[in-house]
């Protein structure tokens, strides 16, 4: 009935006399004849009886995994149950999740291994492209304070180009290298020659046909089968684009039968649909879409199946797509499952001899790699390899790590301008190259973000932002880059800056040199009544010169320009300024905190020294320093996060143009925005967090309770009522971690009895 290869080789061996009658013409018997010539094709065929002999007469057992999302991790635990059971696997094939888990196992990985790595791992770090924050040039991480939207766009020949996911998704190739091991890194691997054969199966995003990989870069195919459409980005194949090969074949019984299959163990982890309640949201409706074609595809692919086949279905409607955080419930369900199919399973089961020499036998399949000798660049339209190479690290030889090179990578991807980063080894003579395949944005060099923000303490007028910004990229080799801002509402403000480092090394020295148009409102307040503001104009260009790397920035500029004023005080009349000015700043800045909304750990600190010269009265000659600090530290969900800022002008007279300003959210609680103003302040604070969920990566990450605790004042107030005076203040908010920026709606209250409900979006407000 089960006709496997060696059993067909067998056959091909078997050995046949048949007496024509010409041996009796010669007079000799024809069984003594028959005997010998028996003998000798038997000495001679030898080889095919042992072959024979040695393979046990069983039926060949295809494994087909589905794909599901977190859903799909039950496979693992499947795995297990199938190796604790004995039961072998001598062909696999997988789409999607279904294809990462059986890779792995086609790649030699054990299921406990597996199930050490996927528990390991931070899925929620794994599908963000960009590094830690930590490691972020610090010139790109500063605008992680302006209200931007995290969408960059491009423009080219007058277009607006957008990336084609959410994320790229080379962090999930990483991982799965790791996970498999340099032995399976081939980039012209046979899947037939891993230690159990497999397929994987993607979707041809331009033919809209079902592709099954035999062969290629084992790491690249297993992430195009998992490319989920607008939320990974397609990958690129021999010139050919590839996404999740759910769309199409979820279940590819049809392909590991035509591998190998007598018998097929199909698991099968179809999502439930959601309801009409549940489809209130854009994600919700496309991911119902990518459901329903699936579903679709499934039930052809378990209509296929045979009463001999076993069909798997793990108990997992509770679970969804996105459950990453329940790991090991998913992988249990997933044993349970198997274990529960005993019976359908006993007759598949091996002895212990015979299954151990089973697994002996897959092991011996694993290949030795070869050492990694050294790297190269492949080149690239704009971005010079000069520039990329010294965030390599790499080790060679034995003290080779496939983590810390991946490490290295993800540290290029973070200067900002490549799309995604590709690989593959080059073996030759024994030794082994990393071929480097930087992947430039195809929405660069010249990109666009917009902002936008919003505040109010429901007592006063709302503050609003509108913001845009413009990088061109790579205007010489050695990166030169020309930005322009521009910001409407509450501050208007138009710059424009041209940045050149000079080193290809982390740490750079560059010169940079612009143009600034500024206006902004300083806002007076007398027991908590406005009476009164100066407008502030501002016209100045600078040059500076400074050093910067992933850590921080220090930098020393000159700039000169037109300083204006224009008051509105009602009845009183205060002098209006119209000044040149000229003057010098020194700045120190260090950022290290993981978030800059929301910090786990971490910490930043900043000083500034600046001086100002005018061609107006000697008043207007002036000094003023400014200092913060910030730190995180966190046990589990909880973060606390103290700080403390200060600033101080030192000056015989009041610059009512240039004051320092307290009040607000974590800023005194309970006051206006900005209400204390003086020639100097001091405010400290600790604020405490509480992770209490996470939103969907499509949408934002973590929701937050926290509280604060503040204390500050003004030197030299306008407002005699807290004039020198520390103010005490505490707040409770809730917020959130959202595409649009940070959201918090909070609660304040001063010990001077004031109380203020604020709402903020975006990061219009210095926290």
């Amino acid at each position: 009935m089960f006709a496997h290869p060696l059993k067909r080789f067998r056959n091909s061996c078997d050995v046949r006399f048949h007496d024509h009658g010409w041996v009796s013409k010669l007079n000799i018997r024809a069984s003594i004849l028959r005997t010998t010539v028996v003998s000798l094709l038997l000495w001679a065929n030898l080889g095919c009886w042992n072959v024979a002999v040695a393979e046990t007469d069983r039926p060949r057992i295809g494994l087909v995994l589905s794909g599901g999302g977190a859903r799909g991790l039950a496979h693992v635990g499947v795995l297990k149950a199938l190796e604790e059971l004995r039961v072998p696997v001598d062909c696999i094939a997988g789409t999607s999740m279904g294809a990462l888990v059986g890779g792995a196992y086609a790649a030699g990985v054990s299921p406990e291994e597996m199930q050490r790595q996927v528990q390991r791992i931070d899925w929620d770090n794994i599908f963000r492209d960009n590094p830690p924050r930590t490691e972020i040039p610090y010139k790109i991480k500063r605008d992680d304070f302006q209200s931007y939207f995290d969408l960059e766009l491009g423009l080219r020949d007058g277009q607006l180009l957008a990336p084609a996911g959410a994320t790229t998704g080379f962090k999930v190739e990483f991982f799965i290298r790791e996970l498999i091991g340099l032995s399976a890194g081939r980039h012209d691997q046979e899947f037939d020659s891993l230690p159990v054969p497999f397929r994987a199966v993607a979707t041809d995003l331009e033919s809209g046909t079902a592709h099954v990989f035999s062969n290629g870069d084992l790491g690249r195919v297993m992430r195009a089968s998992m490319s989920v459409p607008g939320v990974i980005a397609p990958v690129t194949i021999d010139g050919r684009m590839y996404v999740d090969g759910g769309l199409l074949n979820n279940l590819p019984v049809d392909t590991v039968r035509e591998m190998c299959a007598d018998i097929v163990i199909a698991v099968n982890l179809g999502t439930p649909l959601m309801t009409q309640q549940e489809l209130q949201s854009m994600f919700s409706v496309s991911t119902q879409s990518i459901n329903l074609l699936t579903e679709q595809n499934v039930k052809r692919s378990m209509a296929a199946l045979k009463e001999s086949d076993v069909l798997l279905s793990p108990e997992l409607n509770d679970l969804g797509s996105g459950d990453f955080g329940r790991v090991s419930e998913a992988i249990a369900r997933g044993e349970n499952a198997a274990r529960d199919a005993l019976a359908r399973l006993e007759s598949l089961r091996l002895d212990t001899e015979a299954y151990v020499a089973w697994q002996r036998q897959r092991e011996s399949r694993i290949a030795k790699p070869s050492p990694v000798t050294d790297y190269r660049f492949e080149p690239t339209q704009h971005v010079a390899s000069s520039m990329l190479a010294p965030e390599m690290q790499l080790s060679t030889g034995e003290s080779f790590s496939l983590a810390d090179f991946h490490e290295s990578l993800i540290r290029m991807y973070g200067r900002g301008d490549l799309q995604d980063i590709q690989y593959h080894f080059a073996d030759r003579e024994g030794a082994r190259s990393i071929v480097v395949e930087p992947v430039e944005k195809a929405w660069g060099p010249n990109y666009l973000r917009f902002g936008f923000g919003f505040a109010t303490d429901l007592n006063s007028s709302a503050r609003v932002s509108f913001n845009a910004s413009h990088r061109a990229t790579w205007l010489n080799s050695r990166g030169a880059e020309w930005r322009n801002d521009a910001q409407f509402g509450y501050r208007n403000r138009l710059a424009t800056e041209l940045y050149q480092p000079y080193s290809a090394t982390r740490g750079s020295v560059f010169v940079s040199g612009g143009l600034e148009y500024a206006t902004q409102p300083v806002i007076f307040y007398v027991s908590g009544r406005r009476f009164g503001e100066y407008d502030v104009t501002t016209l100045r260009t600078h040059l500076d010169v400074g050093a910067t790397d992933h850590r921080g920035e220090i930098r020393l500029g000159l700039f000169a320009g037109k300083l204006k004023t224009e008051e509105d005080f009602g009845f009183l009349t205060l002098p209006n300024k119209d000044l040149n000015q000229r003057g010098a700043t020194l700045s120190l800045s260090y950022d290290q905190l993981d978030n800059a909304d929301f910090p786990g750990r971490g910490t930043a600190f900043g000083a500034k020294y600046r001086v100002v010269r005018s061609d107006g009265a000697k008043d207007d000659q002036y000094e003023s320093t400014e200092l913060e600090y910030r730190s995180a530290y966190s046990w589990g969900r909880h973060v606390v996060e103290p700080a403390v800022f200060a600033g101080s002008m030192f000056s015989n007279t009041f610059h009512l143009y240039d004051m320092y300003q307290l009040g607000g959210f974590l800023r005194l609680s309970g006051y206006h925005f900005d209400e204390l103003v003086g020639t100097g302040y001091v405010l400290a604070r600790a604020v405490y967090l509480y992770r209490t969920s996470r939103l969907p990566t499509q949408v934002g990450g973590g929701t937050y309770f926290g509280s604060s605790l503040e204390a500050g004042r003004v030197r030299e107030g306008i407002d005699a009522e807290v004039r020198e005076q520390y103010q005490i203040a505490a707040s409770i908010f809730l917020g959130a971690e959202t595409i649009l920026g940070p959201v918090r709606l909070a609660l304040g209250h001063s010990e001077s009895g004031r109380t203020s409900v604020y709402f903020t979006l975006g990061r219009l407000l210095a926290m």
